[in-house]
């Protein structure tokens, strides 16, 4: 089963590396980080963080080769160093999600924090070996169980609340537009930050094992397409009440979210520090998460964001300059 399913990622790539470009952007954040600004400041801000979160990877796959020099800035030693220590942010965000959100359940934090362990160490394992190929795979096939969990989901709690929705705060306000945009506009630089995206772009371009070429800018814009629909049913879960069954589904739910991109972020480190000490790293990862805990997934999120948007557009400052310079150089010969 896994050599046919194998066969047809190679053969015909780009709807692969869509779902896993969607399943490795969405993670946990995308559906919490929702619901707390929705729940905060109201339904508007939310609506806008939620465009400029389908609209972060579309921008990356239509510009990631128009900006100039970028891709090679960002995977020089320095940089791709740095933002493959940024992606343990990425993996902090979603082991504290699958945490979170068994609080609300029987199984508890603790059986939250149980899932989270035995979760890392199957992927740390099965990562080792044709680790592009089975996070792919992978990607692709939680992405599916995501949308059909989603839509079950979406449909028992508008059946159990007979589709009345909670009071719902428009958040029509300075406050409330602010903090929309402005975490709206954190969002945009993050596929610019993300060191398995170029890899994607170089494993695409090598084809060393045979898979075809695939179509990168379509991947990225079918990424952003298929994100933006599962944020609109991820906001219907937003205003309903949940019994304790569907806080079960729900956590379930997140818990296969989360699972989707931690794998992706875990395989970061072998890309950027090779197995040997991206293995180690993976493992210090893990095992520092406690310390992170009482920051919860917005905290540990909008820590990273912050330091990530100075980052890219500092990148992307340098990149436009050199071209410029370079143009000057040749045109002066």
């Amino acid at each position: 089963m896994y050599q046919k399913i194998k066969a047809k990622f190679k053969a015909s790539p780009t709807i692969f590396y869509a779902c896993s470009i969607v399943a490795s952007w969405a993670g946990v954040g995308s559906l919490m980080n929702f619901r707390t600004i929705a729940l905060r400041y109201g339904a508007v801000p939310a609506i806008i963080w939620a465009v400029f979160n389908s609209l972060a990877c579309i921008t990356f796959g239509l510009f990631a080769d128009r900006v100039p020099s970028i891709r090679r800035i960002m995977q020089s030693k320095v940089m791709f160093y740095f933002i493959g220590l940024l992606t343990l942010f990425q993996t902090w965000t979603q082991m504290s999600g699958i945490y979170e959100i068994f609080g609300d359940t029987p199984i508890g934090t603790k059986g939250g924090m149980i899932i989270v362990y035995v979760t890392c160490v199957a992927f740390l394992i099965m990562l080792l070996k044709d680790g592009m190929i089975r996070n792919v795979l992978s990607d692709g096939f939680s992405w599916v169980v995501v949308y059909g969990l989603l839509a079950v989901v979406v449909a028992a709690a508008l059946v159990y609340t007979g589709g009345a929705f909670a009071a719902i705060d428009p958040g029509v306000n300075v406050a409330g537009i602010k903090a929309g945009v402005y975490n709206g506009l954190l969002l945009l630089p993050g596929p610019f930050a993300c060191p398995y995206y170029y890899s994607l772009f170089e494993y695409n371009d090598g084809n060393t094992d045979g898979t075809r070429h695939g179509d990168m800018k379509k991947a990225f814009v079918l990424a952003g397409v298929m994100f933006g629909i599962y944020m609109v049913l991820a906001a219907l879960l937003t205003w309903v009440r949940f019994s304790p069954m569907l806080n079960v589904m729900k956590a379930i739910l997140i818990t296969v979210i989360a699972i989707s991109s931690l794998s992706t972020y875990l395989y970061c480190e072998y890309l950027v520090f090779d197995k040997k000490f991206g293995f180690a790293l993976d493992v210090l990862t893990v095992a520092s998460w406690q310390i992170l805990i009482p920051l919860g997934v917005m905290g540990i999120w909008q820590l990273m964001s912050t330091i990530r948007i100075y980052v890219v557009v500092a990148a992307v400052l340098f990149s436009i300059v050199l071209d410029l310079v370079s143009d000057r150089k040749e045109a002066a010969r």
